[in-house]
């Protein structure tokens, strides 16, 4: 099940990213709530590499673990 849900978030990335780059020259940033080396990350790394590939673009990866965030995508720490 984590699997297919990998693959869904992944493929809606790649489409909102695609949308946003027509519109912009700034680098595109994949946001991973995830530690660096989890399986999530090394999806993003993969998706990353083709989305480059794509867009002729700087695509940056960014391990934000501990983080929760909002639905503008701004990111706060957890305090706990």
């Amino acid at each position: 099940m984590k699997v297919v849900k990998t693959i869904i978030l992944a493929v809606a990335a790649t489409c909102s990213f695609w949308a946003a780059a027509q519109s912009s020259t700034r680098a595109v940033s994949i946001i991973v709530p995830q530690p660096p080396g989890n399986p999530t990350d090394g999806v993003a790394r993969k998706l990353q590499m083709l989305l480059q590939a794509e867009l002729k673009q700087t695509v940056i990866v960014e391990n934000a673990a501990g983080r929760r965030f909002d639905r503008h995508g701004q990111g706060s720490r957890i305090q706990g």
